[in-house]
């Protein structure tokens, strides 16, 4: 009965726990890396559709840096590297998170449903309603951004079907004052 599934949680990021790697987890790879996080979401959504094909199974990304994936985002500068690099269509190679991820997907043949986004424009203590408002301005861009990376990087036929969801979003990622129960959030 359960219809939506997204696989990890910001888990491009340190302030997540990732034991990948740590002595006596039993977990191969690195945590908060691409590489490592799209081999066993690829196993994870293989099991999941075996399950119940009929299910949607999404997949983390990084709205920040915008530019196309061509450096490693905010996120992952730690263990992005160059020797992780996948091909573009449009040339060149990259190394920040959504592009490895999408590469990487695609060659294990799991497609996702939908790319999963979190989004917070201010931080506590800095709430503004009118520029709060104005950064809805930006959501057109950040859309096309997406899609131009899963154009970009997913190697397999067409990613078009692929969704896009903004999954996690509020005006502050923490320590919310009057404006996050306001019509304006």
């Amino acid at each position: 009965g359960w219809r939506f599934w997204e696989v990890g949680n910001e888990v491009y990021g340190a302030w997540e726990s990732d034991r990948h790697g740590a002595w006596g987890s039993g977990l191969a790879g690195n945590a908060h890396d691409p590489v490592t996080y799209a081999t066993n979401a690829a196993a994870f959504i293989s099991k999941m559709k075996a399950v119940d094909p009929q299910i949607q199974v999404g997949v983390p990304v990084v709205l920040g840096g915008l530019d196309g994936g061509k450096t490693p985002d905010d996120f992952c500068m730690a263990v992005c590297t160059p020797s992780q690099a996948v091909p573009s269509r449009a040339g060149g190679s990259h190394y920040g998170w959504n592009p490895v991820v999408l590469f990487r997907l695609s060659q294990y043949g799991a497609r996702p449903d939908f790319l999963a986004f979190h989004y917070y424009p201010q931080q506590p203590g800095t709430e503004n309603d009118a520029l709060l408002l104005a950064d809805s301005a930006a959501w057109p861009l950040w859309a096309s951004e997406l899609r131009e990376q899963i154009s970009g990087y997913w190697a397999a036929a067409d990613g078009s079907s692929i969704g896009l969801a903004a999954t996690e979003i509020n005006s502050v990622t923490g320590n919310p004052g009057k404006q996050t129960t306001g019509l304006v959030n």
